[in-house]
């Protein structure tokens, strides 16, 4: 009380100003309540049809459906997302595929909550775009209308509505957090923030390497408007009472030095990006697009990308890359450039926010302007302006607000304009994301958008296959090629579409053009064998499908085919064993799967009950149970292929099962592979670390591996957890090449001290004790 009777002698008007501090403080929170609750709902009002949306089969089965697939192992999973090099080609992005795997545990394969999760990522890249803006800018209502355009923009549908462009939600994400973090670092700069401002920052990287202009943009804030540069206040910084605090302004070289170490992280992530994608021989060489056309391509592309943000109407999924560009083109999307560079250049004092805007557009977008290029790279891509189009976004709402002024004076019209233009730009939203329910609605879409797509013809012609529209599937492979006559791709689903339609001649002389064109590619040769099979040439069929195996010996649809065609020509023996194997590389291959129940349940040695079970799971093919009991019959009678594959299929509809996990593990051991059954035992005690049993079957591999130090070790941990079958362990032939050992003898000898010595003569028995030759189910 003292304290503050001295204060108020000091200064009467302590008490009002810490007042009205409070209620400016209460009035900026309460706006910005408002802000956030009304993005939400414009963010939700145009996106929330995406729950009833599909997959899209462009790049989905890459990024989702496979990694579904992946993460049924969960080891392998974790490690395949740090790989520098996979098997796909594509560029590092850890942080992405985690995000995708914890989707397919939480969600499994269905794509409408997938799609969900990139809703809220985009809904929280609004806020946080938001926010930032609020720190940075007085006007709430210019933060505000910016958020909004990038909420609703029609150019962004692309990011949210396709699942496999989560890199873009997640790295954009920490993009607007580093600007947060960077935004409280200069207010009050200390070791803490920045460490916290580079972590953010490694984690954009890690979802995408486009972040790597960051460092770049953080220096262009600092001018403004920070205004960390320079003592002098400009003009427009003057009007919206940016008031920069001296004591926190420092010189050019202050500020690029303090950035160092994020340019440094960026160089990594570009060497990384580089390194991941040539180390699989997918980025494009010069001699695919030549310099002078990527260059020329880039310089249209950004002014295409300003026409499409103002007037955003035929969007596609995918713009073709011009074969030449028109030098008329060149010279007019150059003059036009330069005139707006130095329009705005000129007015950077009066204007800052036109240079802001603009260095923002074109620094950001200069990673994916395609001087280098990685896969079947676009002329351009709607993704690609997810960021850089904030920077015009920027000059609209700045410019806008002073044409407003000019010629719409009463601040309730501009306002009801400004509703009316947002409602507008909602409904054309809500179309555009009408467009990616499925493949074939956006392929059509692109189709009408665009001239020469021949990735379009070839993808809605596959979805048209799936269907069973044969021949209008041809007409659009055919559309294809009479585009792009070297289009493999098109070349071979033509091929596939005349076999359907069983015209087997016409699509051999397809493939044996292709054969000389890529003598190489095992799917060619996988097809001709598929050719050959419909015409009744088995022998044909098999040297093809032969010759694929050994291009790719983990092709498992040729294993397959292999398989049908020994199964025609009557071995149905041998054709077991090769859809054995195409299962062995692909548990979730459904075709080698339904061939191998088929051909056993045609098979004359095969006994009633797994006839009956067989029957059954034609018609429950998702019931667990049915197929844990398929595989106890198969392991009963010694056919460990078959029982894994049922043991598996049935985990991976129950994945906590112990019963089905110990099964499939003493499956494994039965045909030779005990690293797969001590791997599976050791995932599960890592989730069950007291389960006995467990521990004792890991001593068990270990003994018939002859490890005798470790089976002993595993033993005494069986010991410890509650094993007491000491009868399992004095008997279980699975433990004879450990009980000769000193070790094993000091353990029992051990055990005699500790228990009664009538122990044996009344041993405890156990009804899951299980040998690894022969199991009890």
């Amino acid at each position: 009380m003292r304290a503050i009777w001295m204060v108020r002698q000091v200064d009467p008007d302590y008490m009002k100003h810490a007042f009205q501090k409070h209620q400016a403080y209460l009035l900026n929170a309460r706006h910005s309540f408002w802000g956030v609750l009304i993005l939400t709902i414009a963010v939700i009002t145009v996106y929330w049809q995406v729950w009833n949306f599909d997959f899209i089969s462009f790049d989905d089965p890459a990024y989702v459906i496979n990694t579904c697939l992946k993460v049924k192992n969960s080891d392998d999973s974790i490690l395949w997302i740090f790989r520098f090099h996979q098997s796909d080609g594509k560029y590092w992005q850890p942080l992405t595929l985690l995000s995708h795997i914890a989707d397919c545990r939480m969600f499994g394969p269905e794509p409408g909550l997938h799609h969900f999760t990139n809703l809220i990522f985009h809904l929280l890249n609004s806020i946080l775009l938001f926010l930032f803006l609020r720190l940075i800018l007085t006007d709430f209502w210019k933060s505000f209308w910016i958020a909004m355009l990038f909420a609703i923009h029609p150019m962004n549908v692309e990011s949210v509505a396709w699942i496999s462009e989560r890199k873009n939600l997640i790295s954009s994400f920490f993009f607007f957090l580093s600007l947060i973090a960077y935004c409280r670092y200069v207010k009050q700069p200390n070791r803490s923030k920045y460490l916290i401002l580079t972590f953010i920052f490694i984690l954009g990287l890690l979802a995408k390497p486009m972040l790597v202009t960051l460092p770049v943009i953080l220096l262009l804030l600092d001018w403004w408007p920070l205004q960390r540069l320079s003592f002098q206040q400009n003009t427009e910084s003057a009007k919206h009472n940016f008031k920069p605090d001296i004591n926190l302004q420092k010189p050019l070289r202050y500020c690029v030095f303090e950035k160092i170490p994020l340019i440094f992280l960026s160089f990594m992530a570009v060497y990384m990006t580089i390194y991941s994608v040539i180390g699989e021989r997918n980025l494009s060489p010069e001699t695919t697009h030549s310099i002078k056309l990527r260059l020329a391509n880039a310089i249209l592309s950004i002014v295409v990308y300003i026409g499409k943000i103002l007037w955003p109407f035929n969007l596609s999924v995918f713009y073709p890359y011009p074969e030449t560009i028109d030098l008329w083109k060149l010279i007019v999307a150059v003059f036009l450039l330069i005139f707006l560079s130095f329009l705005f250049f000129k007015r950077f004092k009066s204007s800052p926010y036109l240079i802001l805007g603009w260095l923002w557009f074109l620094i950001t977008l200069l990673p994916v302007l395609g001087i280098l290029q990685a896969g079947l790279w676009p002329a351009l891509a709607d993704r690609w302006v997810y960021i850089p189009a904030i920077g015009l976004f920027v000059i609209i709402i700045f410019a806008g607000e002073k044409i407003f002024i000019q010629y719409l004076p009463p601040q309730k019209i501009r306002f009801l304009f400004a509703c009316f233009f947002t409602s507008i730009l909602m409904i054309i939203t809500w179309h555009q994301v009408r467009h990616w329910r499925d493949g074939m609605s956006l392929y059509k879409q692109a189709l009408r958008a665009t001239t020469g797509n021949v990735m379009a013809h070839n993808n809605l012609g596959n979805i048209l296959m799936e269907k069973g529209l044969i021949d209008q599937a041809a007409h659009h492979f055919q559309q294809a090629i009479q585009i792009d006559p070297s289009y493999t791709k098109a070349q071979i689903n033509l091929a596939n579409a005349w076999i359907d339609r069983g015209r087997a001649q016409e699509a051999l002389e397809i493939y044996q053009k292709l054969l000389k064109k890529k003598p190489g590619d095992a799917q060619i040769y996988n097809n001709m064998g598929n050719a050959f099979l419909q015409i009744n040439d088995i022998n044909q069929a098999m040297r093809y499908y032969i010759s694929a195996v050994q291009k790719n010996p983990n092709y498992a649809e040729a294993y397959n085919n292999i398989g049908v065609a020994l199964w025609k020509n009557g071995q149905k023996n041998k054709s077991m064993a090769m859809f054995q194997k195409a299962l062995s590389i692909d548990r979730d291959y459904k075709r080698a799967y339904e061939n191998m129940v088929t051909l056993t349940s045609e098979q004359k040695d095969t006994n009633q009950e797994l006839q009956q079970l067989l029957n059954k799971s034609f018609q429950s093919p998702e019931d667990p149970i049915l197929l844990f009991q398929l595989g106890q019959l198969f392991q009963k009678e010694n056919k460990p292929y078959q029982s894994i594959i049922y043991y598996q299929k049935a985990l991976e509809l129950k994945p906590d099962w112990y019963e089905a996990q110990k099964n499939l593990a003493v499956s494994f051991a039965m045909k030779g592979d005990y690293k797969a059954a001590f791997a599976i035992f050791q995932r599960f005690i890592r989730q069950n670390p007291n389960n006995s049993d467990a521990y004792y079957y890991m001593a068990s591999i270990r003994s018939r591996q002859n490890n005798v130090m470790e089976a002993i070790q595993w033993l005494q941990k069986a010991i410890d957890h509650g094993f007491s079958d000491w009868k399992s362990i004095q008997t279980d032939s699975n433990l004879s090449n450990i009980r000769s050992s000193r070790l094993f003898r000091k353990l029992f000898t051990r055990h005699m001290h500790d228990q009664n010595p009538e122990f044996h003569d009344k041993p405890k028995t156990r009804n899951s004790s299980v040998s690894l030759d022969n199991t009890n189910g």
